[in-house]
């Protein structure tokens, strides 16, 4: 029998960033993505099934970043954040082509988990005085 060191194993849960419906969505839990797609997946039909489906077989295949968008020509290679500003949340998204896009996210109403973007701007300091300047449910 193996001897108990006092130390516990801490999982990491790994995070997903989706893009659907031409809007960023942050969820703090890759599963909780998961299970919000395969829902999706099976309660609609035509074209929003095949969104669905789509984002839900990249998360299952172990991606981090998801897209409805079969024709993307540019994807996220790299997340910075999500940094806390209040209660909104920044982040920095480094594209394949090398340019950044600039994302400030609120939290959902109806899902606290989930972050979703409200305001995108390729300059960081736009991007953080459009988000000082919304205004909660404009969006939502």
């Amino acid at each position: 029998m193996a001897a108990k060191t006092g130390k516990t194993a801490k999982r990491k849960t790994m995070s997903a960033l989706v893009y659907c419906y031409n809007r960023y969505e942050y969820w703090p839990s890759r599963a909780n993505a998961k299970k919000l797609y395969l829902e999706g997946m099976m309660c609609c039909e035509g074209s929003e099934q095949e969104r669905y489906t789509s984002i839900y077989c990249q998360l299952e295949q172990g991606a981090t970043y998801a897209t409805d968008d079969y024709d993307e020509k540019v994807s996220v290679k790299t997340m910075i954040g999500p940094v806390p500003c209040g209660d909104r949340y920044l982040f920095e998204l480094g594209m394949d082509d090398g340019s950044k896009i600039y994302v400030g996210m609120i939290k959902r109403k109806n899902d606290p988990k989930r972050l979703i973007e409200v305001v995108k701007s390729k300059d960081f300091e736009e991007c953080k005085k459009l988000l000082c300047e919304h205004v909660e449910g404009k969006y939502l």
